[in-house]
């Protein structure tokens, strides 16, 4: 226990010889991430369940989690070189408040008496978000790097890890309290309040950054395109596919390479295809209150919270490759278990199990990508790491609803174990 309290102070302590310019971007950062983890354990931890309670099925959740992955899978490159003419600070923050600007939408619809009507408004009032959001996680990743020096980025990166699944963890009990307190649906109004309000927070705190040129960790100056406006969106889509010619490398399907990114393809596919699945199961077959859910994810949290303070220790005994073919195994466990599932009690454990895996697989995935993949070749790698775990996501996100509609309860968990399992043992064997 003493153990577990040094490294969690390790993880918020702020080495005194950062200097004071940096240090208020870094506060920056980290209340943004801690307002974000204020929308993530209210709003977007619960609107698939509110879908499901106004009486969605398998599919319809399935496209809400589906169309982020279509719409990165087709736009994440093209945002990368429309963005390039802009201040990466400023367009992180323009294309966040477009990205949080409908999010009172959601706030009105525990309203709306027409099911139906609801259900089809979050399906596209979530189309209509992804798209500023997709700019916006561009732009986020460029600045970054721009405003946080190398030597100072994994130690941010992991204090902001730990805030966001400390508040998280704190804000979905409280949401689930007031969902069991609060006649349904309007408790919804509520915790979709919550949700927005941080996110409003969290751009404010975007609007702050800036990019210190004598600290900033990004070296070489991003192009700004000259030419012409006239025909801009469509220079900018040529533009793009310039640079997709050039960053996408089939020859890296080949060999070690091309297997490395298949195994990972495979593992973020066996992840996604549960995801529309489990709110369907926990609401309508198991009948479990948002106050059990909310502990449910709290559980998860918890335990990649935890799992993260000792993921270096396992990483150094281990080493990459072991440490993330292990998690996934451990999260190969958590369908196995709701199959036997009575009460809360065995979801509680089944989501610390779970959290625990994520916590190795989410920590290490691209640390192994960057080891097995030749430095020259990283940006390519990621490149098709990024389209193939969009395209997998896509795919998880209309197949796993397919196959629950197809099957019964037991038969969904065991595909989705046995999928997961047999994807584990490959990274192990193979990866």
């Amino acid at each position: 226990m003493a153990q577990f309290f040094r490294r969690l102070g390790q993880y918020f302590q702020l080495d005194k010889g950062v200097p004071a310019p940096l240090r208020e971007n870094f506060y920056h950062y980290y209340w943004d991430i801690m307002w974000w983890g204020l929308l993530n354990g209210s709003t977007l931890s619960f609107l698939n369940y509110f879908a499901v309670r106004m009486g969605a099925t398998s599919t319809q959740v399935g496209l809400i989690t589906a169309i982020p992955a279509l719409v990165s899978l087709v736009f994440a490159l093209p945002a990368g070189v429309m963005l390039a003419r802009y201040s990466t600070n400023r367009a992180t923050f323009v294309a966040s408040v477009l990205a949080r600007a409908l999010y009172p939408v959601f706030i009105l619809l525990p309203f709306i008496k027409s099911s139906s009507f609801v259900i089809w408004a979050i399906i596209a009032t979530t189309f209509v978000m992804t798209f500023p959001a997709i700019f916006s996680t561009v732009a986020f990743n460029v600045a970054f790097a721009e405003n946080i020096p190398d030597e100072y980025r994994a130690h941010v990166a992991g204090i902001r890890n730990a805030a966001f699944a400390v508040v998280t963890i704190g804000v979905s009990l409280l949401s689930g309290a007031i969902l069991t307190s609060i006649k349904f649906p309007h408790g919804y109004v509520v915790v979709f309040a919550i949700g927005f309000l941080g996110s409003v927070f969290s751009a404010y705190h975007l609007s702050r950054l800036k990019t210190i040129p004598e600290f900033s960790g990004y070296k070489q100056p991003i192009p700004v395109p000259t030419g012409p406006k006239e025909g801009w969106i469509f220079s900018r889509l040529g533009e793009s596919f310039q640079v997709f010619k050039k960053r996408i490398r089939l020859d890296m399907l080949k060999g070690r390479t091309g297997l490395l990114i298949a195994l990972l393809a495979l593992l973020n596919f066996s992840l996604s295809i549960s995801g529309p699945v489990y709110p369907i199961y926990l609401v309508n077959q198991f009948h479990f209150s948002d106050q059990a859910i909310s502990i449910g994810m709290a559980s998860f949290y918890f335990a990649i919270f935890v799992g993260s303070l000792f993921l270096e220790k396992f990483e150094i005994l281990l080493g990459r490759q072991k440490v993330t073919g292990l998690g996934l195994l451990l999260m190969a466990i958590f369908p196995v278990i709701l199959i036997f599932m009575k009460g809360p009690l065995v979801y509680y454990g089944a989501n610390l199990i779970s959290g625990f895996g994520w916590a190795l697989t989410g920590g290490e995935v691209y640390n192994y990508l960057f080891e097995r993949i030749p430095a020259q070749d990283h940006t390519s790698g990621i490149a098709w790491y990024n389209m193939t775990t969009n395209a997998a996501l896509l795919a998880g996100s209309l197949l796993g609803p397919l196959i629950s509609n197809l099957s019964g309860f037991v038969i969904t968990m065991l595909v989705f174990a046995i999928l997961r399992f047999v994807v584990s043992l490959a990274i192990l064997r193979w990866g």
